[in-house]
């Protein structure tokens, strides 16, 4: 780690160990959730060559997540809720009581393609090997990621304070400065350590699996990714999926 990113991380482990002891600030908890929101609208299909809207599709296929529910309900991580507590001091709930028709959704596929692509995984009479159904199943939670992320961390996008909002001034100058000075060290922290370029790398390669089969099978998937997985022997109660970049350096 650099002198540079070493003073960042300095900086935000202090900030998180004194964060318990900073007042709430209900103003720039709906900046942030508006930041949140404005990245998040409008967002187009994730399919390879789609221009179409995107609609909310579901991360865990419906199908599994009424075998785990009470009541139709399941505790699940609600983004909107995480990236508001972030100024709101006291509510650090990671996971609500959500229905299954709201739980673990993002704007990723089109309509179309978000049920031609996954009428596998979704559609109890249609058959396909556990190879293939894996292979789906990491691609919808693979764009999932991938568009948190472009919501969340794009370091294109820059934070400011939305002026046109009433609320912006209830913002005092220092807390608004506070705010970009900690948003603009997390972004060059998060850049560091996972470029969002990183995540471009792996969607290039779903990409290209796609645009030559709209339908792929395993064997289209091996041509870039190595499937590893194993038999638990019983249903888990609880589900969670996550993407990390290791980059392939080659020794001669």
């Amino acid at each position: 780690m650099n002198s540079e990113l070493k003073i960042v991380d300095d900086f935000l482990n202090n900030y998180i160990q004194k964060n318990n002891k900073q007042k709430s600030n209900i103003f720039l908890r709906l900046n942030e959730v508006e930041y949140y929101e404005e990245n998040k609208s409008g967002t187009l299909c994730h399919f390879p060559g789609c221009g179409d809207v995107a609609i909310d599709s579901h991360t865990y296929p419906k199908s599994f997540l009424r075998k785990i529910a009470g009541g139709n309900k399941v505790f699940a991580t609600d983004i909107k809720h995480i990236v508001g507590n972030s100024y709101d001091v006291g509510v650090s709930d990671l996971v609500k009581d959500t229905h299954i028709k709201k739980s673990g959704i993002q704007p990723l596929f089109c309509k179309k393609h978000d049920a031609d692509i996954f009428k596998a995984i979704e559609v109890k009479n249609i058959n396909t090997n556990l190879e293939t159904y894996l292979c789906l199943f990491l691609y919808r939670s693979y764009i999932y990621d991938y568009q948190l992320e472009s919501e969340v961390h794009n370091p294109s996008v820059n934070r400011k304070i939305n002026i046109d909002r009433p609320y912006s001034k209830k913002i005092s100058k220092e807390d608004e400065i506070r705010y970009l000075f900690e948003q603009e060290l997390s972004t060059k922290l998060i850049s560091e350590n996972a470029n969002f370029h990183n995540s471009d790398i792996i969607k290039n390669k779903f990409d290209a699996i796609f645009l030559g089969k709209e339908t792929p099978n395993y064997s289209d998937f091996c041509k870039y990714f190595e499937l590893k997985y194993y038999d638990l022997g019983f249903l888990p109660n609880f589900f969670a999926s996550g993407s990390i970049f290791f980059p392939w350096i080659l020794k001669g």
